[in-house]
């Protein structure tokens, strides 16, 4: 997993677009409407964003969940766990041989 972290307006969902149009991937976003306007300013084709929201709707244990690109991984959290998150952490290491998983209490998601 790649990490991109850079204060807003710095080019973060730029950098998501971009590799979004190379890989065929869609962006998971707060707003896709807006990542849409951008691509499109940029003259760049991608897979249609997808709301936070309707990505945990979709959800499933399911091994064919496509990949994904996550915008704002703070607000994408906030959305699932609404409340104040006070701290996360990023792991820099590959992470490709086990399936992640978000735990909450005694509840976890499988994404």
């Amino acid at each position: 997993m790649e990490v991109i972290a850079l204060d807003r307006g710095e080019g973060k969902t730029i950098q998501l677009i971009k590799r979004s149009a190379q890989m065929k991937e869609p962006i998971v976003c707060y707003k896709p409407s807006l990542v849409q306007q951008k691509a499109r300013e940029l003259g760049i084709s991608i897979p249609v964003p997808i709301n936070y929201v309707t990505f945990v709707s979709r959800c499933t244990n399911d091994e064919s969940t496509p990949t994904m690109l996550v915008d704002d991984a703070d607000m994408f959290l906030e959305t699932l766990f609404p409340g104040k998150i006070s701290a996360i952490t990023l792991s820099r290491t590959n992470h490709a041989q086990a399936k992640p998983r978000i735990y909450i209490e005694n509840i976890y998601l499988n994404c």
